[in-house]
């Protein structure tokens, strides 16, 4: 999996760039047997980081874009077939510099896509306080088809921000909410949605306790084991939606296994003030 790959290799890289600084403040001239073995743990690096192009499919433009920088600096680098001191500065260098993009592309990326799923489920939730058709489309689905029918809708309305929303079947495999067959992501999906959000949906009837079903809809979403699809699927946050026709009260969150679980609330039918009670 690229993130695990990635977190490994840059925690290499500030290793060398720490070795490399700890040499430099001992050593008044040059020590061959030490600065070669630095360069040539950068050589070894360097070309663990060009096997990061192997997920070129599932990174985004700018990733690539910097994978590319970085064959061209070391290409450059290599040229002038530096050793000592000077060899180890241009090395680490080029090593630290790739580091610190790669690592801000990854953070980006996350926060990118949490703030559009948020957008996304605000958005739906006020719409069906507004939007009188949505709401009775949604009761439909909840009273008459079930939860398929209410995972489909959300699915759709999350799409519309450019989200692509999938759950796990009991395989641990990707399931398109939509479909409702294994999730196969091609270059459409990728070319046309900022990234892919694990969700679990749940119904929450007259008689159901919220929490239970959000632990069910989390240790459904726990079961997730396919790979993840980093630069392109937001691996730290999963989502419990749970669907209620009344206000419930339910965990907001639950971290477990390094994974943030988050619950989302839909309430069909909120309890909103009268304008004729705004106006007093």
């Amino acid at each position: 999996m690229l993130k695990t790959e990635w977190d490994a290799l840059s925690k290499r890289i500030v290793g060398i760039v720490e070795a490399s600084t700890f040499l430099f403040q001992c050593r008044e001239s040059d020590e061959a047997f030490s600065t070669n073995v630095l360069i040539e743990t950068c050589k070894e690096t360097a070309t663990a980081v060009k096997s990061l192009s192997i997920y070129r499919d599932s990174l985004s433009t700018s990733a690539v874009d910097a994978l590319h920088r970085f064959d061209k600096w070391w290409d450059e680098t290599v040229k002038l077939n530096s050793s000592g001191f000077q060899g180890v500065m241009a090395y680490t260098t080029v090593l630290a510099s790739f580091r610190s993009e790669f690592d801000h592309l990854f953070a980006d990326y996350g926060s990118i896509i949490r703030s559009k799923v948020a957008l996304a489920f605000l958005h739906l939730q006020r719409s069906l306080v507004v939007d009188e058709v949505l709401r009775e489309k949604w009761n439909d689905a909840f009273k008459n088809h079930g939860e398929r029918a209410c995972e489909q809708l959300g699915a759709v309305h999350l799409l519309s921000h450019g989200i692509y929303a999938f759950k796990t079947d009991g395989a641990g495999e990707r399931t398109d909410l939509i479909l409702g067959d294994r999730l196969v992501v091609n270059d459409d999906i990728i070319a046309g949605t900022s990234g892919l959000v694990l969700t679990e949906w749940k119904l929450i009837r007259d008689n159901d306790a919220p929490n239970a079903q959000r632990i069910l809809a989390k240790n459904q979403a726990r079961r997730y084991s396919e790979g993840l699809l980093a630069g392109f699927e937001l691996c730290s946050e999963r989502y419990l939606v749970l669907v209620g026709q009344k206000e419930f009260a339910v965990e907001p969150y639950e971290r477990d296994g390094g994974i943030l679980y988050k619950s989302i609330s839909i309430v069909l039918n909120r309890d909103v003030p009268s304008k004729a009670a705004h106006r007093n």
